[in-house]
């Protein structure tokens, strides 16, 4: 069964002011999709951004080179988006399923100071995905966060990174990462930026 925390409630908005305040700036933002990369990349194919974490699109890393490599193209895109930035602690948003879907509780244990935060919409049959259950951290640090991003490479976890005010959201997977930008002019600063891990496909995965 998904792991639960006496705090917050997958039900509801939460009293607490970190929750609400995520849940209120989400909804001004991104209410379109659920925090995962899947359903934002189909909602918002405008505000994305995907960048292979090896060579040509390859998964998984072969070896601790590739690995390296990884955690490099990872830790850079990471490192711009927090360009100018105060220093306060990131958001996290981790994804689990279920019992039923067999990935109860896998993602919550990488944020051990998560909370309940919301459930998922009910899903669409022709996407088919399932309910989602997000857990959130308000106040993580880039430690967590650089673990956050090996998981998700690994795929041991699926995370949403962000800074509060969520004008950028980053996705990592277990091939790439996908960026979400508000701003253009920022977007297509990352896109010059990072031009030589984009995928050559004229879809962009």
């Amino acid at each position: 069964m998904i792991i639960d925390r006496p705090t917050g409630s997958f039900d509801g908005a939460d009293d607490a002011s970190e929750l609400a305040s995520l849940t209120a700036t989400w909804g001004d933002l991104w209410a379109d999709a659920e925090p995962a990369g899947d359903a934002l990349r189909r909602a918002y194919p405008d505000r994305w951004l995907r960048f292979h974490t090896l060579p040509d699109g390859a998964r998984p890393a072969a070896d601790e080179d590739d690995r390296a490599e990884v955690r490099r193209r990872q830790q850079e895109v990471l490192s711009y988006l927090l360009r100018g930035e105060p220093s306060a602690g990131l958001v996290a948003i981790a994804e689990d399923w279920g019992a039923p879907d067999g990935a109860a509780g896998w993602s919550a244990a990488a944020l051990p100071a998560r909370r309940a935060w919301r459930r998922g919409l009910p899903p669409d049959p022709t996407t088919g995905d399932t309910v989602g259950y997000f857990w959130a951290d308000t106040a993580v640090r880039r430690d967590r966060a650089d673990l956050l991003l090996e998981l998700a490479a690994t795929g041991d976890a699926h995370v949403v990174i962000a800074m509060p005010h969520l004008a950028w959201l980053l996705a990592p997977y277990d091939g790439g990462i996908d960026v979400f930008l508000i701003d253009p002019q920022r977007r297509e600063s990352l896109r010059a930026y990072g031009a030589r891990w984009l995928s050559p496909r004229p879809d962009g995965l």
